[in-house]
C-alpha cells in the first residue's frame, strides 16, 4: 500500500494513509517513508472511499471499515483480484453488511500487468535530472552469479556513461565487500521507487522483475517516463516488451559496445516509443484514476520568476556549532545570485542569525526519544518541507543522516557535502561513504600539513579545497585595542593574555584540565586566562572561582584568540586552523571519541614541526609547567617564529563556494 500511495502523490494526486491503521513496529526504512503521508481521518469529511486489496480483507480490517461511519452518498470502490466468482461474491456481500452498500469492484485480473497482485503497480512520469553524461541503471541483476558480478564490474568502469545498479541487499552486500563503493548501487528499499527511477536515462533489464514489486514498479515509472529500456534478461522468449525493448546481449560483458553503438546515438527516440508503448498506457497511474472517476490533478505551474539560485545549508553532528560555523564561512563567499538559508541545531541559530542568515531549527536527539532515530525522522520532515524552494542542500557532517539523504532524492535536488577528514584508524564510515551517491559534488576541505590529508573515495564528484578558516578582518581588527579593552572589563592589569576553549564537553570532561589550569594561573598576578566556550556549553561553577580566570560566553572565539599570547584548546577542525593561520602559540590537549576525527595526529603534526605544543590530556602538573615555559622562557616566542615561517596552502573558503555555485546554477 505505501508504494501505491507514494505513487499516486508522485503523480500529483495527494493520498494519505490512517495513523492509526499502520501497525507498529514499523522498519526504519519505512518509517521514513511513510512518514510525509500520515494523516488522522475523519468519517465526516471521507467523499470517496477506496478498498486496496479487498481481496484480501480480515475481520479485523472490515471492523475498521464499519468504525468509520460512512455516508450513504459516499462512493465506494473495492480494488483486488476478482478472477474467481466466488472470491467477487464473498468481498460484495461481506463490505455490503459492513458498509450498508454495495461497493464498485475494480478488477485487477483483466489487466495483464496487474494479474496476480492485490494492488496495482502503477507507472508515473518522474523528473529526471539534467546530467552531462548519460546515465545507465542495471536493473535487478542478480549478483551471487561470479560470472554476472565480474561483467557488471567491467561495465561500470566504462567513462562513457555513469552507471547505477539497483537490486536486492544481498547482491549489493556481495558486490561492497569485493569491489568497494566506487560505483553507486542502492538496494531496491533504500528509497521509494520513484526516488531511484529519477536516476536513468537508460534501464537495462538484467532479470525479471515481476515478483518483486518495488522493482517492477521502478521499472515501469522508467517506462512511463519515457527511458530507454534495453531488454537483457536470459531465456526471455515471451517477448512482452519487445514493443518498444531493444534486445540486448545477456553476457553482460558486451553491454558497453552495444549501448555506445546502438543505444546511445538512438536514446531520444527510443524514450519516446517506450513513452508512448501499450504498456505505459496500461500502467498509467491517470488511467488508474479514471477508473476511479478521480480527475487527474491539474499541473501546476510554478512561477518563480528570480535569477537566484536558493540553497538549504544543514551542519550537524553533536551540537553542531563547528560545523555551522565552517558552513557560514563559506555561505558568506557566495554571490549575491545564491541565497543561502539554514536548517540547524538551536544551539547555532543565535549565532547564525547574527551572521545574517535564515535558519529553521531542527531536533537535537535524546535519551528521552523512544527511538535513537526519533529526531532525525522530525527533522526529515521539517527540511522534506524547507527544502520545497530551494534548489540545492549543502551538508557538512561526517555522518549522512537518512534525514538528508531522503530530502535530497525527494526533491530530485542537487546535493553537496562538506566532508572534513582525519578520520581515526579502525573508524567504519562504510554507510557514510556509500550514501557519498546523493551527492553531485563532495567537497573535501584540507587538513594544514600533507601527512593528515588521505583519500577515502574517489571520482568526479570530488573536489579538495585548501582549510576552511575564520581569520580576523586586517582592516577591522585591532589586536592592542582589544586587549585593552579587555583589561578595562576584568579590571585586570595583565601582561599576558591566555585562552582555555577545550571543547563544549560533549566528547569528553575537561573540567579537570580546566580547573588545573585557572589553578596555575592563580600564582601568576600579571595574567589574565579567559576560558572561552560557546555560549550553549555546559559550564561548571567551580570556573567561575578564581581570581585571574573569567568565563567568556561567546561565539566570535576568533578574536580572542587571535588577540592573545597562548591558546590552550582542543584540536578540532576550526580551532587547530584558526591557531595555525593567524599565528597563534597553542598548547594542544587531544579530545579523543569513537566518532570524532584524529585530534591526536593533528597536534603531533604540528608538535613536530615546533609550531605548537602538545600535552595529553592526563598529563596536568607537564601542563601547568608548559603554560609557565611558554609565558616567562619564552617558549611561546620560539613557537611564533616556527609559524610565522611556516608554509601553509591556501585558504579554501572561496573555492569552497565557487564549487557550490557551479552545482547550484548548473540547472
Amino acid at each position: 500500500m505505501l508504494i501505491f500511495v507514494s505513487q499516486m502523490n508522485a503523480a500529483g494526486q495527494e493520498i494519505k494513509i490512517n495513523a492509526d491503521s499502520i501497525k507498529q513496529p514499523l522498519h526504519r526504512n519505512l518509517q521514513y517513508e511513510i512518514a510525509p503521508y500520515l494523516c488522522d481521518v475523519q468519517s465526516n469529511r471521507i467523499s470517496k472511499l477506496v478498498i486496496l486489496g479487498a481481496d484480501t480483507l480480515n475481520n479485523d480490517k472490515l471492523a475498521d471499515f464499519r468504525r468509520l461511519n460512512i455516508q450513504p452518498e459516499t462512493p465506494i470502490y473495492a480494488v483486488g483480484n476478482f478472477e474467481k466468482t466466488q472470491t467477487r461474491i464473498s468481498v460484495l456481500s461481506r463490505l455490503s453488511y459492513v458498509l450498508g452498500k454495495d461497493p464498485e469492484l475494480i478488477d485487477l485480473s483483466t489487466s495483464t500487468e496487474f494479474s496476480g497482485g492485490a494492488i496495482p503497480a502503477l507507472g508515473v512520469p518522474v523528473p529526471i535530472n539534467n546530467k552531462k553524461r548519460t546515465r545507465i541503471m542495471l536493473l535487478a541483476p542478480d549478483l551471487e552469479d561470479e560470472r554476472l558480478i565480474d561483467g557488471v564490474y567491467s561495465f561500470s568502469l566504462s567513462r562513457k556513461f555513469d552507471t547505477i545498479i539497483v537490486t536486492n541487499g544481498r547482491s549489493k552486500e556481495l558486490w561492497q565487500k569485493k569491489y568497494g563503493l566506487d560505483c553507486d548501487i542502492f538496494y531496491y528499499g533504500e528509497l521509494p521507487p520513484e526516488d531511484l527511477s529519477a536516476k536513468a536515462d537508460i534501464c537495462v533489464l538484467v532479470s525479471d522483475v515481476k515478483n518483486n514489486i518495488r522493482a517492477k514498479t521502478i521499472f515501469y515509472n522508467l517506462v512511463a517516463s519515457g527511458a530507454a529500456v534495453v531488454d537483457c534478461v536470459q531465456y526471455n522468449s515471451d517477448g512482452k516488451y519487445e514493443e518498444f525493448a531493444v534486445r540486448g546481449p545477456t553476457d553482460i560483458g558486451h553491454l558497453s559496445g552495444f549501448l555506445t553503438q546502438e543505444i546511445l546515438p538512438n536514446t531520444e527516440g527510443l524514450g519516446e516509443i517506450s513513452r508512448n508503448s501499450k504498456l505505459a498506457h496500461e500502467i498509467s497511474a491517470d488511467r488508474f484514476l479514471e477508473r476511479l472517476q478521480i480527475s487527474p490533478p491539474e499541473v501546476k505551474i510554478t512561477t518563480r520568476p528570480r535569477a537566484d539560485c536558493r540553497v538549504l545549508v544543514v551542519p550537524t553532528n553533536g551540537v553542531g556549532l563547528g560545523h555551522a560555523q565552517r558552513c557560514s564561512l563559506v555561505a558568506a563567499e557566495l554571490s549575491p545570485t545564491t541565497v543561502a538559508s539554514f536548517a540547524a541545531f538551536p544551539s547555532c541559530l543565535p549565532m547564525l542569525n547574527r551572521y545574517g542568515f535564515d535558519g529553521i531549527p531542527l531536533v537535537s536527539r535524546s535519551k528521552l526519544h523512544a527511538d535513537p532515530h526519533a529526531n532525525d525522522l522530525l527533522n526529515y520532515q521539517r527540511m522534506y518541507s524547507a527544502a520545497d524552494d530551494h534548489d540545492l542542500l549543502v551538508f557538512d557532517g561526517g555522518y549522512v543522516f537518512d534525514s538528508i539523504f531522503r530530502t535530497i532524492a525527494k526533491h530530485k535536488m542537487r546535493g553537496v557535502w562538506i566532508r572534513r577528514g582525519l578520520w581515526q584508524p579502525g573508524q567504519n564510515n562504510s554507510v557514510a561513504l556509500d550514501r557519498e551517491k546523493i551527492f553531485d559534488r563532495v567537497i573535501v576541505p584540507m587538513e594544514a600539513f600533507e601527512e593528515l590529508n588521505h583519500n577515502y573515495s574517489r571520482g568526479t564528484r570530488l573536489k579538495t579545497v585548501g582549510p576552511i578558516v575564520q581569520r580576523p578582518e586586517a582592516k577591522i581588527f585591532d589586536r592592542e585595542k582589544l586587549r585593552e579593552r579587555l583589561r578595562q572589563r576584568f579590571e585586570s592589569d595583565f601582561t599576558h593574555l591566555t585562552i582555555t576553549m577545550l571543547g563544549g564537553g560533549v566528547a569528553a570532561d575537561r573540567t579537570a584540565q580546566i580547573q588545573a589550569i585557572c589553578a596555575g594561573m592563580e600564582k601568576r598576578d600579571d595574567t589574565l586566562n579567559l576560558v572561552v566556550t560557546w555560549p550553549t556549553a555546559r559550564v561548571d561553577p567551580g570556573w567561575f572561582c578564581w581570581e585571574n580566570s573569567r568565563v567568556v560566553r561567546t561565539h566570535h572565539a576568533s578574536q580572542l584568540v587571535s588577540a592573545c599570547d597562548l591558546f590552550i584548546s582542543a584540536v578540532g577542525y576550526n580551532s587547530f586552523h584558526e591557531a595555525m593561520y593567524n599565528k597563534v602559540p597553542s598548547i594542544f590537549i587531544p579530545q579523543m571519541a569513537a566518532y570524532m576525527d584524529d585530534q591526536r595526529a593533528r597536534a603531533e603534526a604540528a608538535a613536530e614541526r615546533g609550531a605548537a605544543i602538545l600535552v595529553e590530556p592526563a598529563q596536568m602538573a607537564s601542563l601547568v609547567r608548559e603554560i609557565n615555559l611558554c609565558l616567562d622562557n619564552a617558549k611561546a616566542d620560539e613557537v611564533r617564529r616556527v609559524l610565522d615561517n611556516l608554509e601553509l596552502p591556501e585558504t579554501g573558503n572561496i573555492a569552497a563556494a565557487k564549487y557550490i555555485e557551479e552545482i547550484a546554477h548548473d540547472r
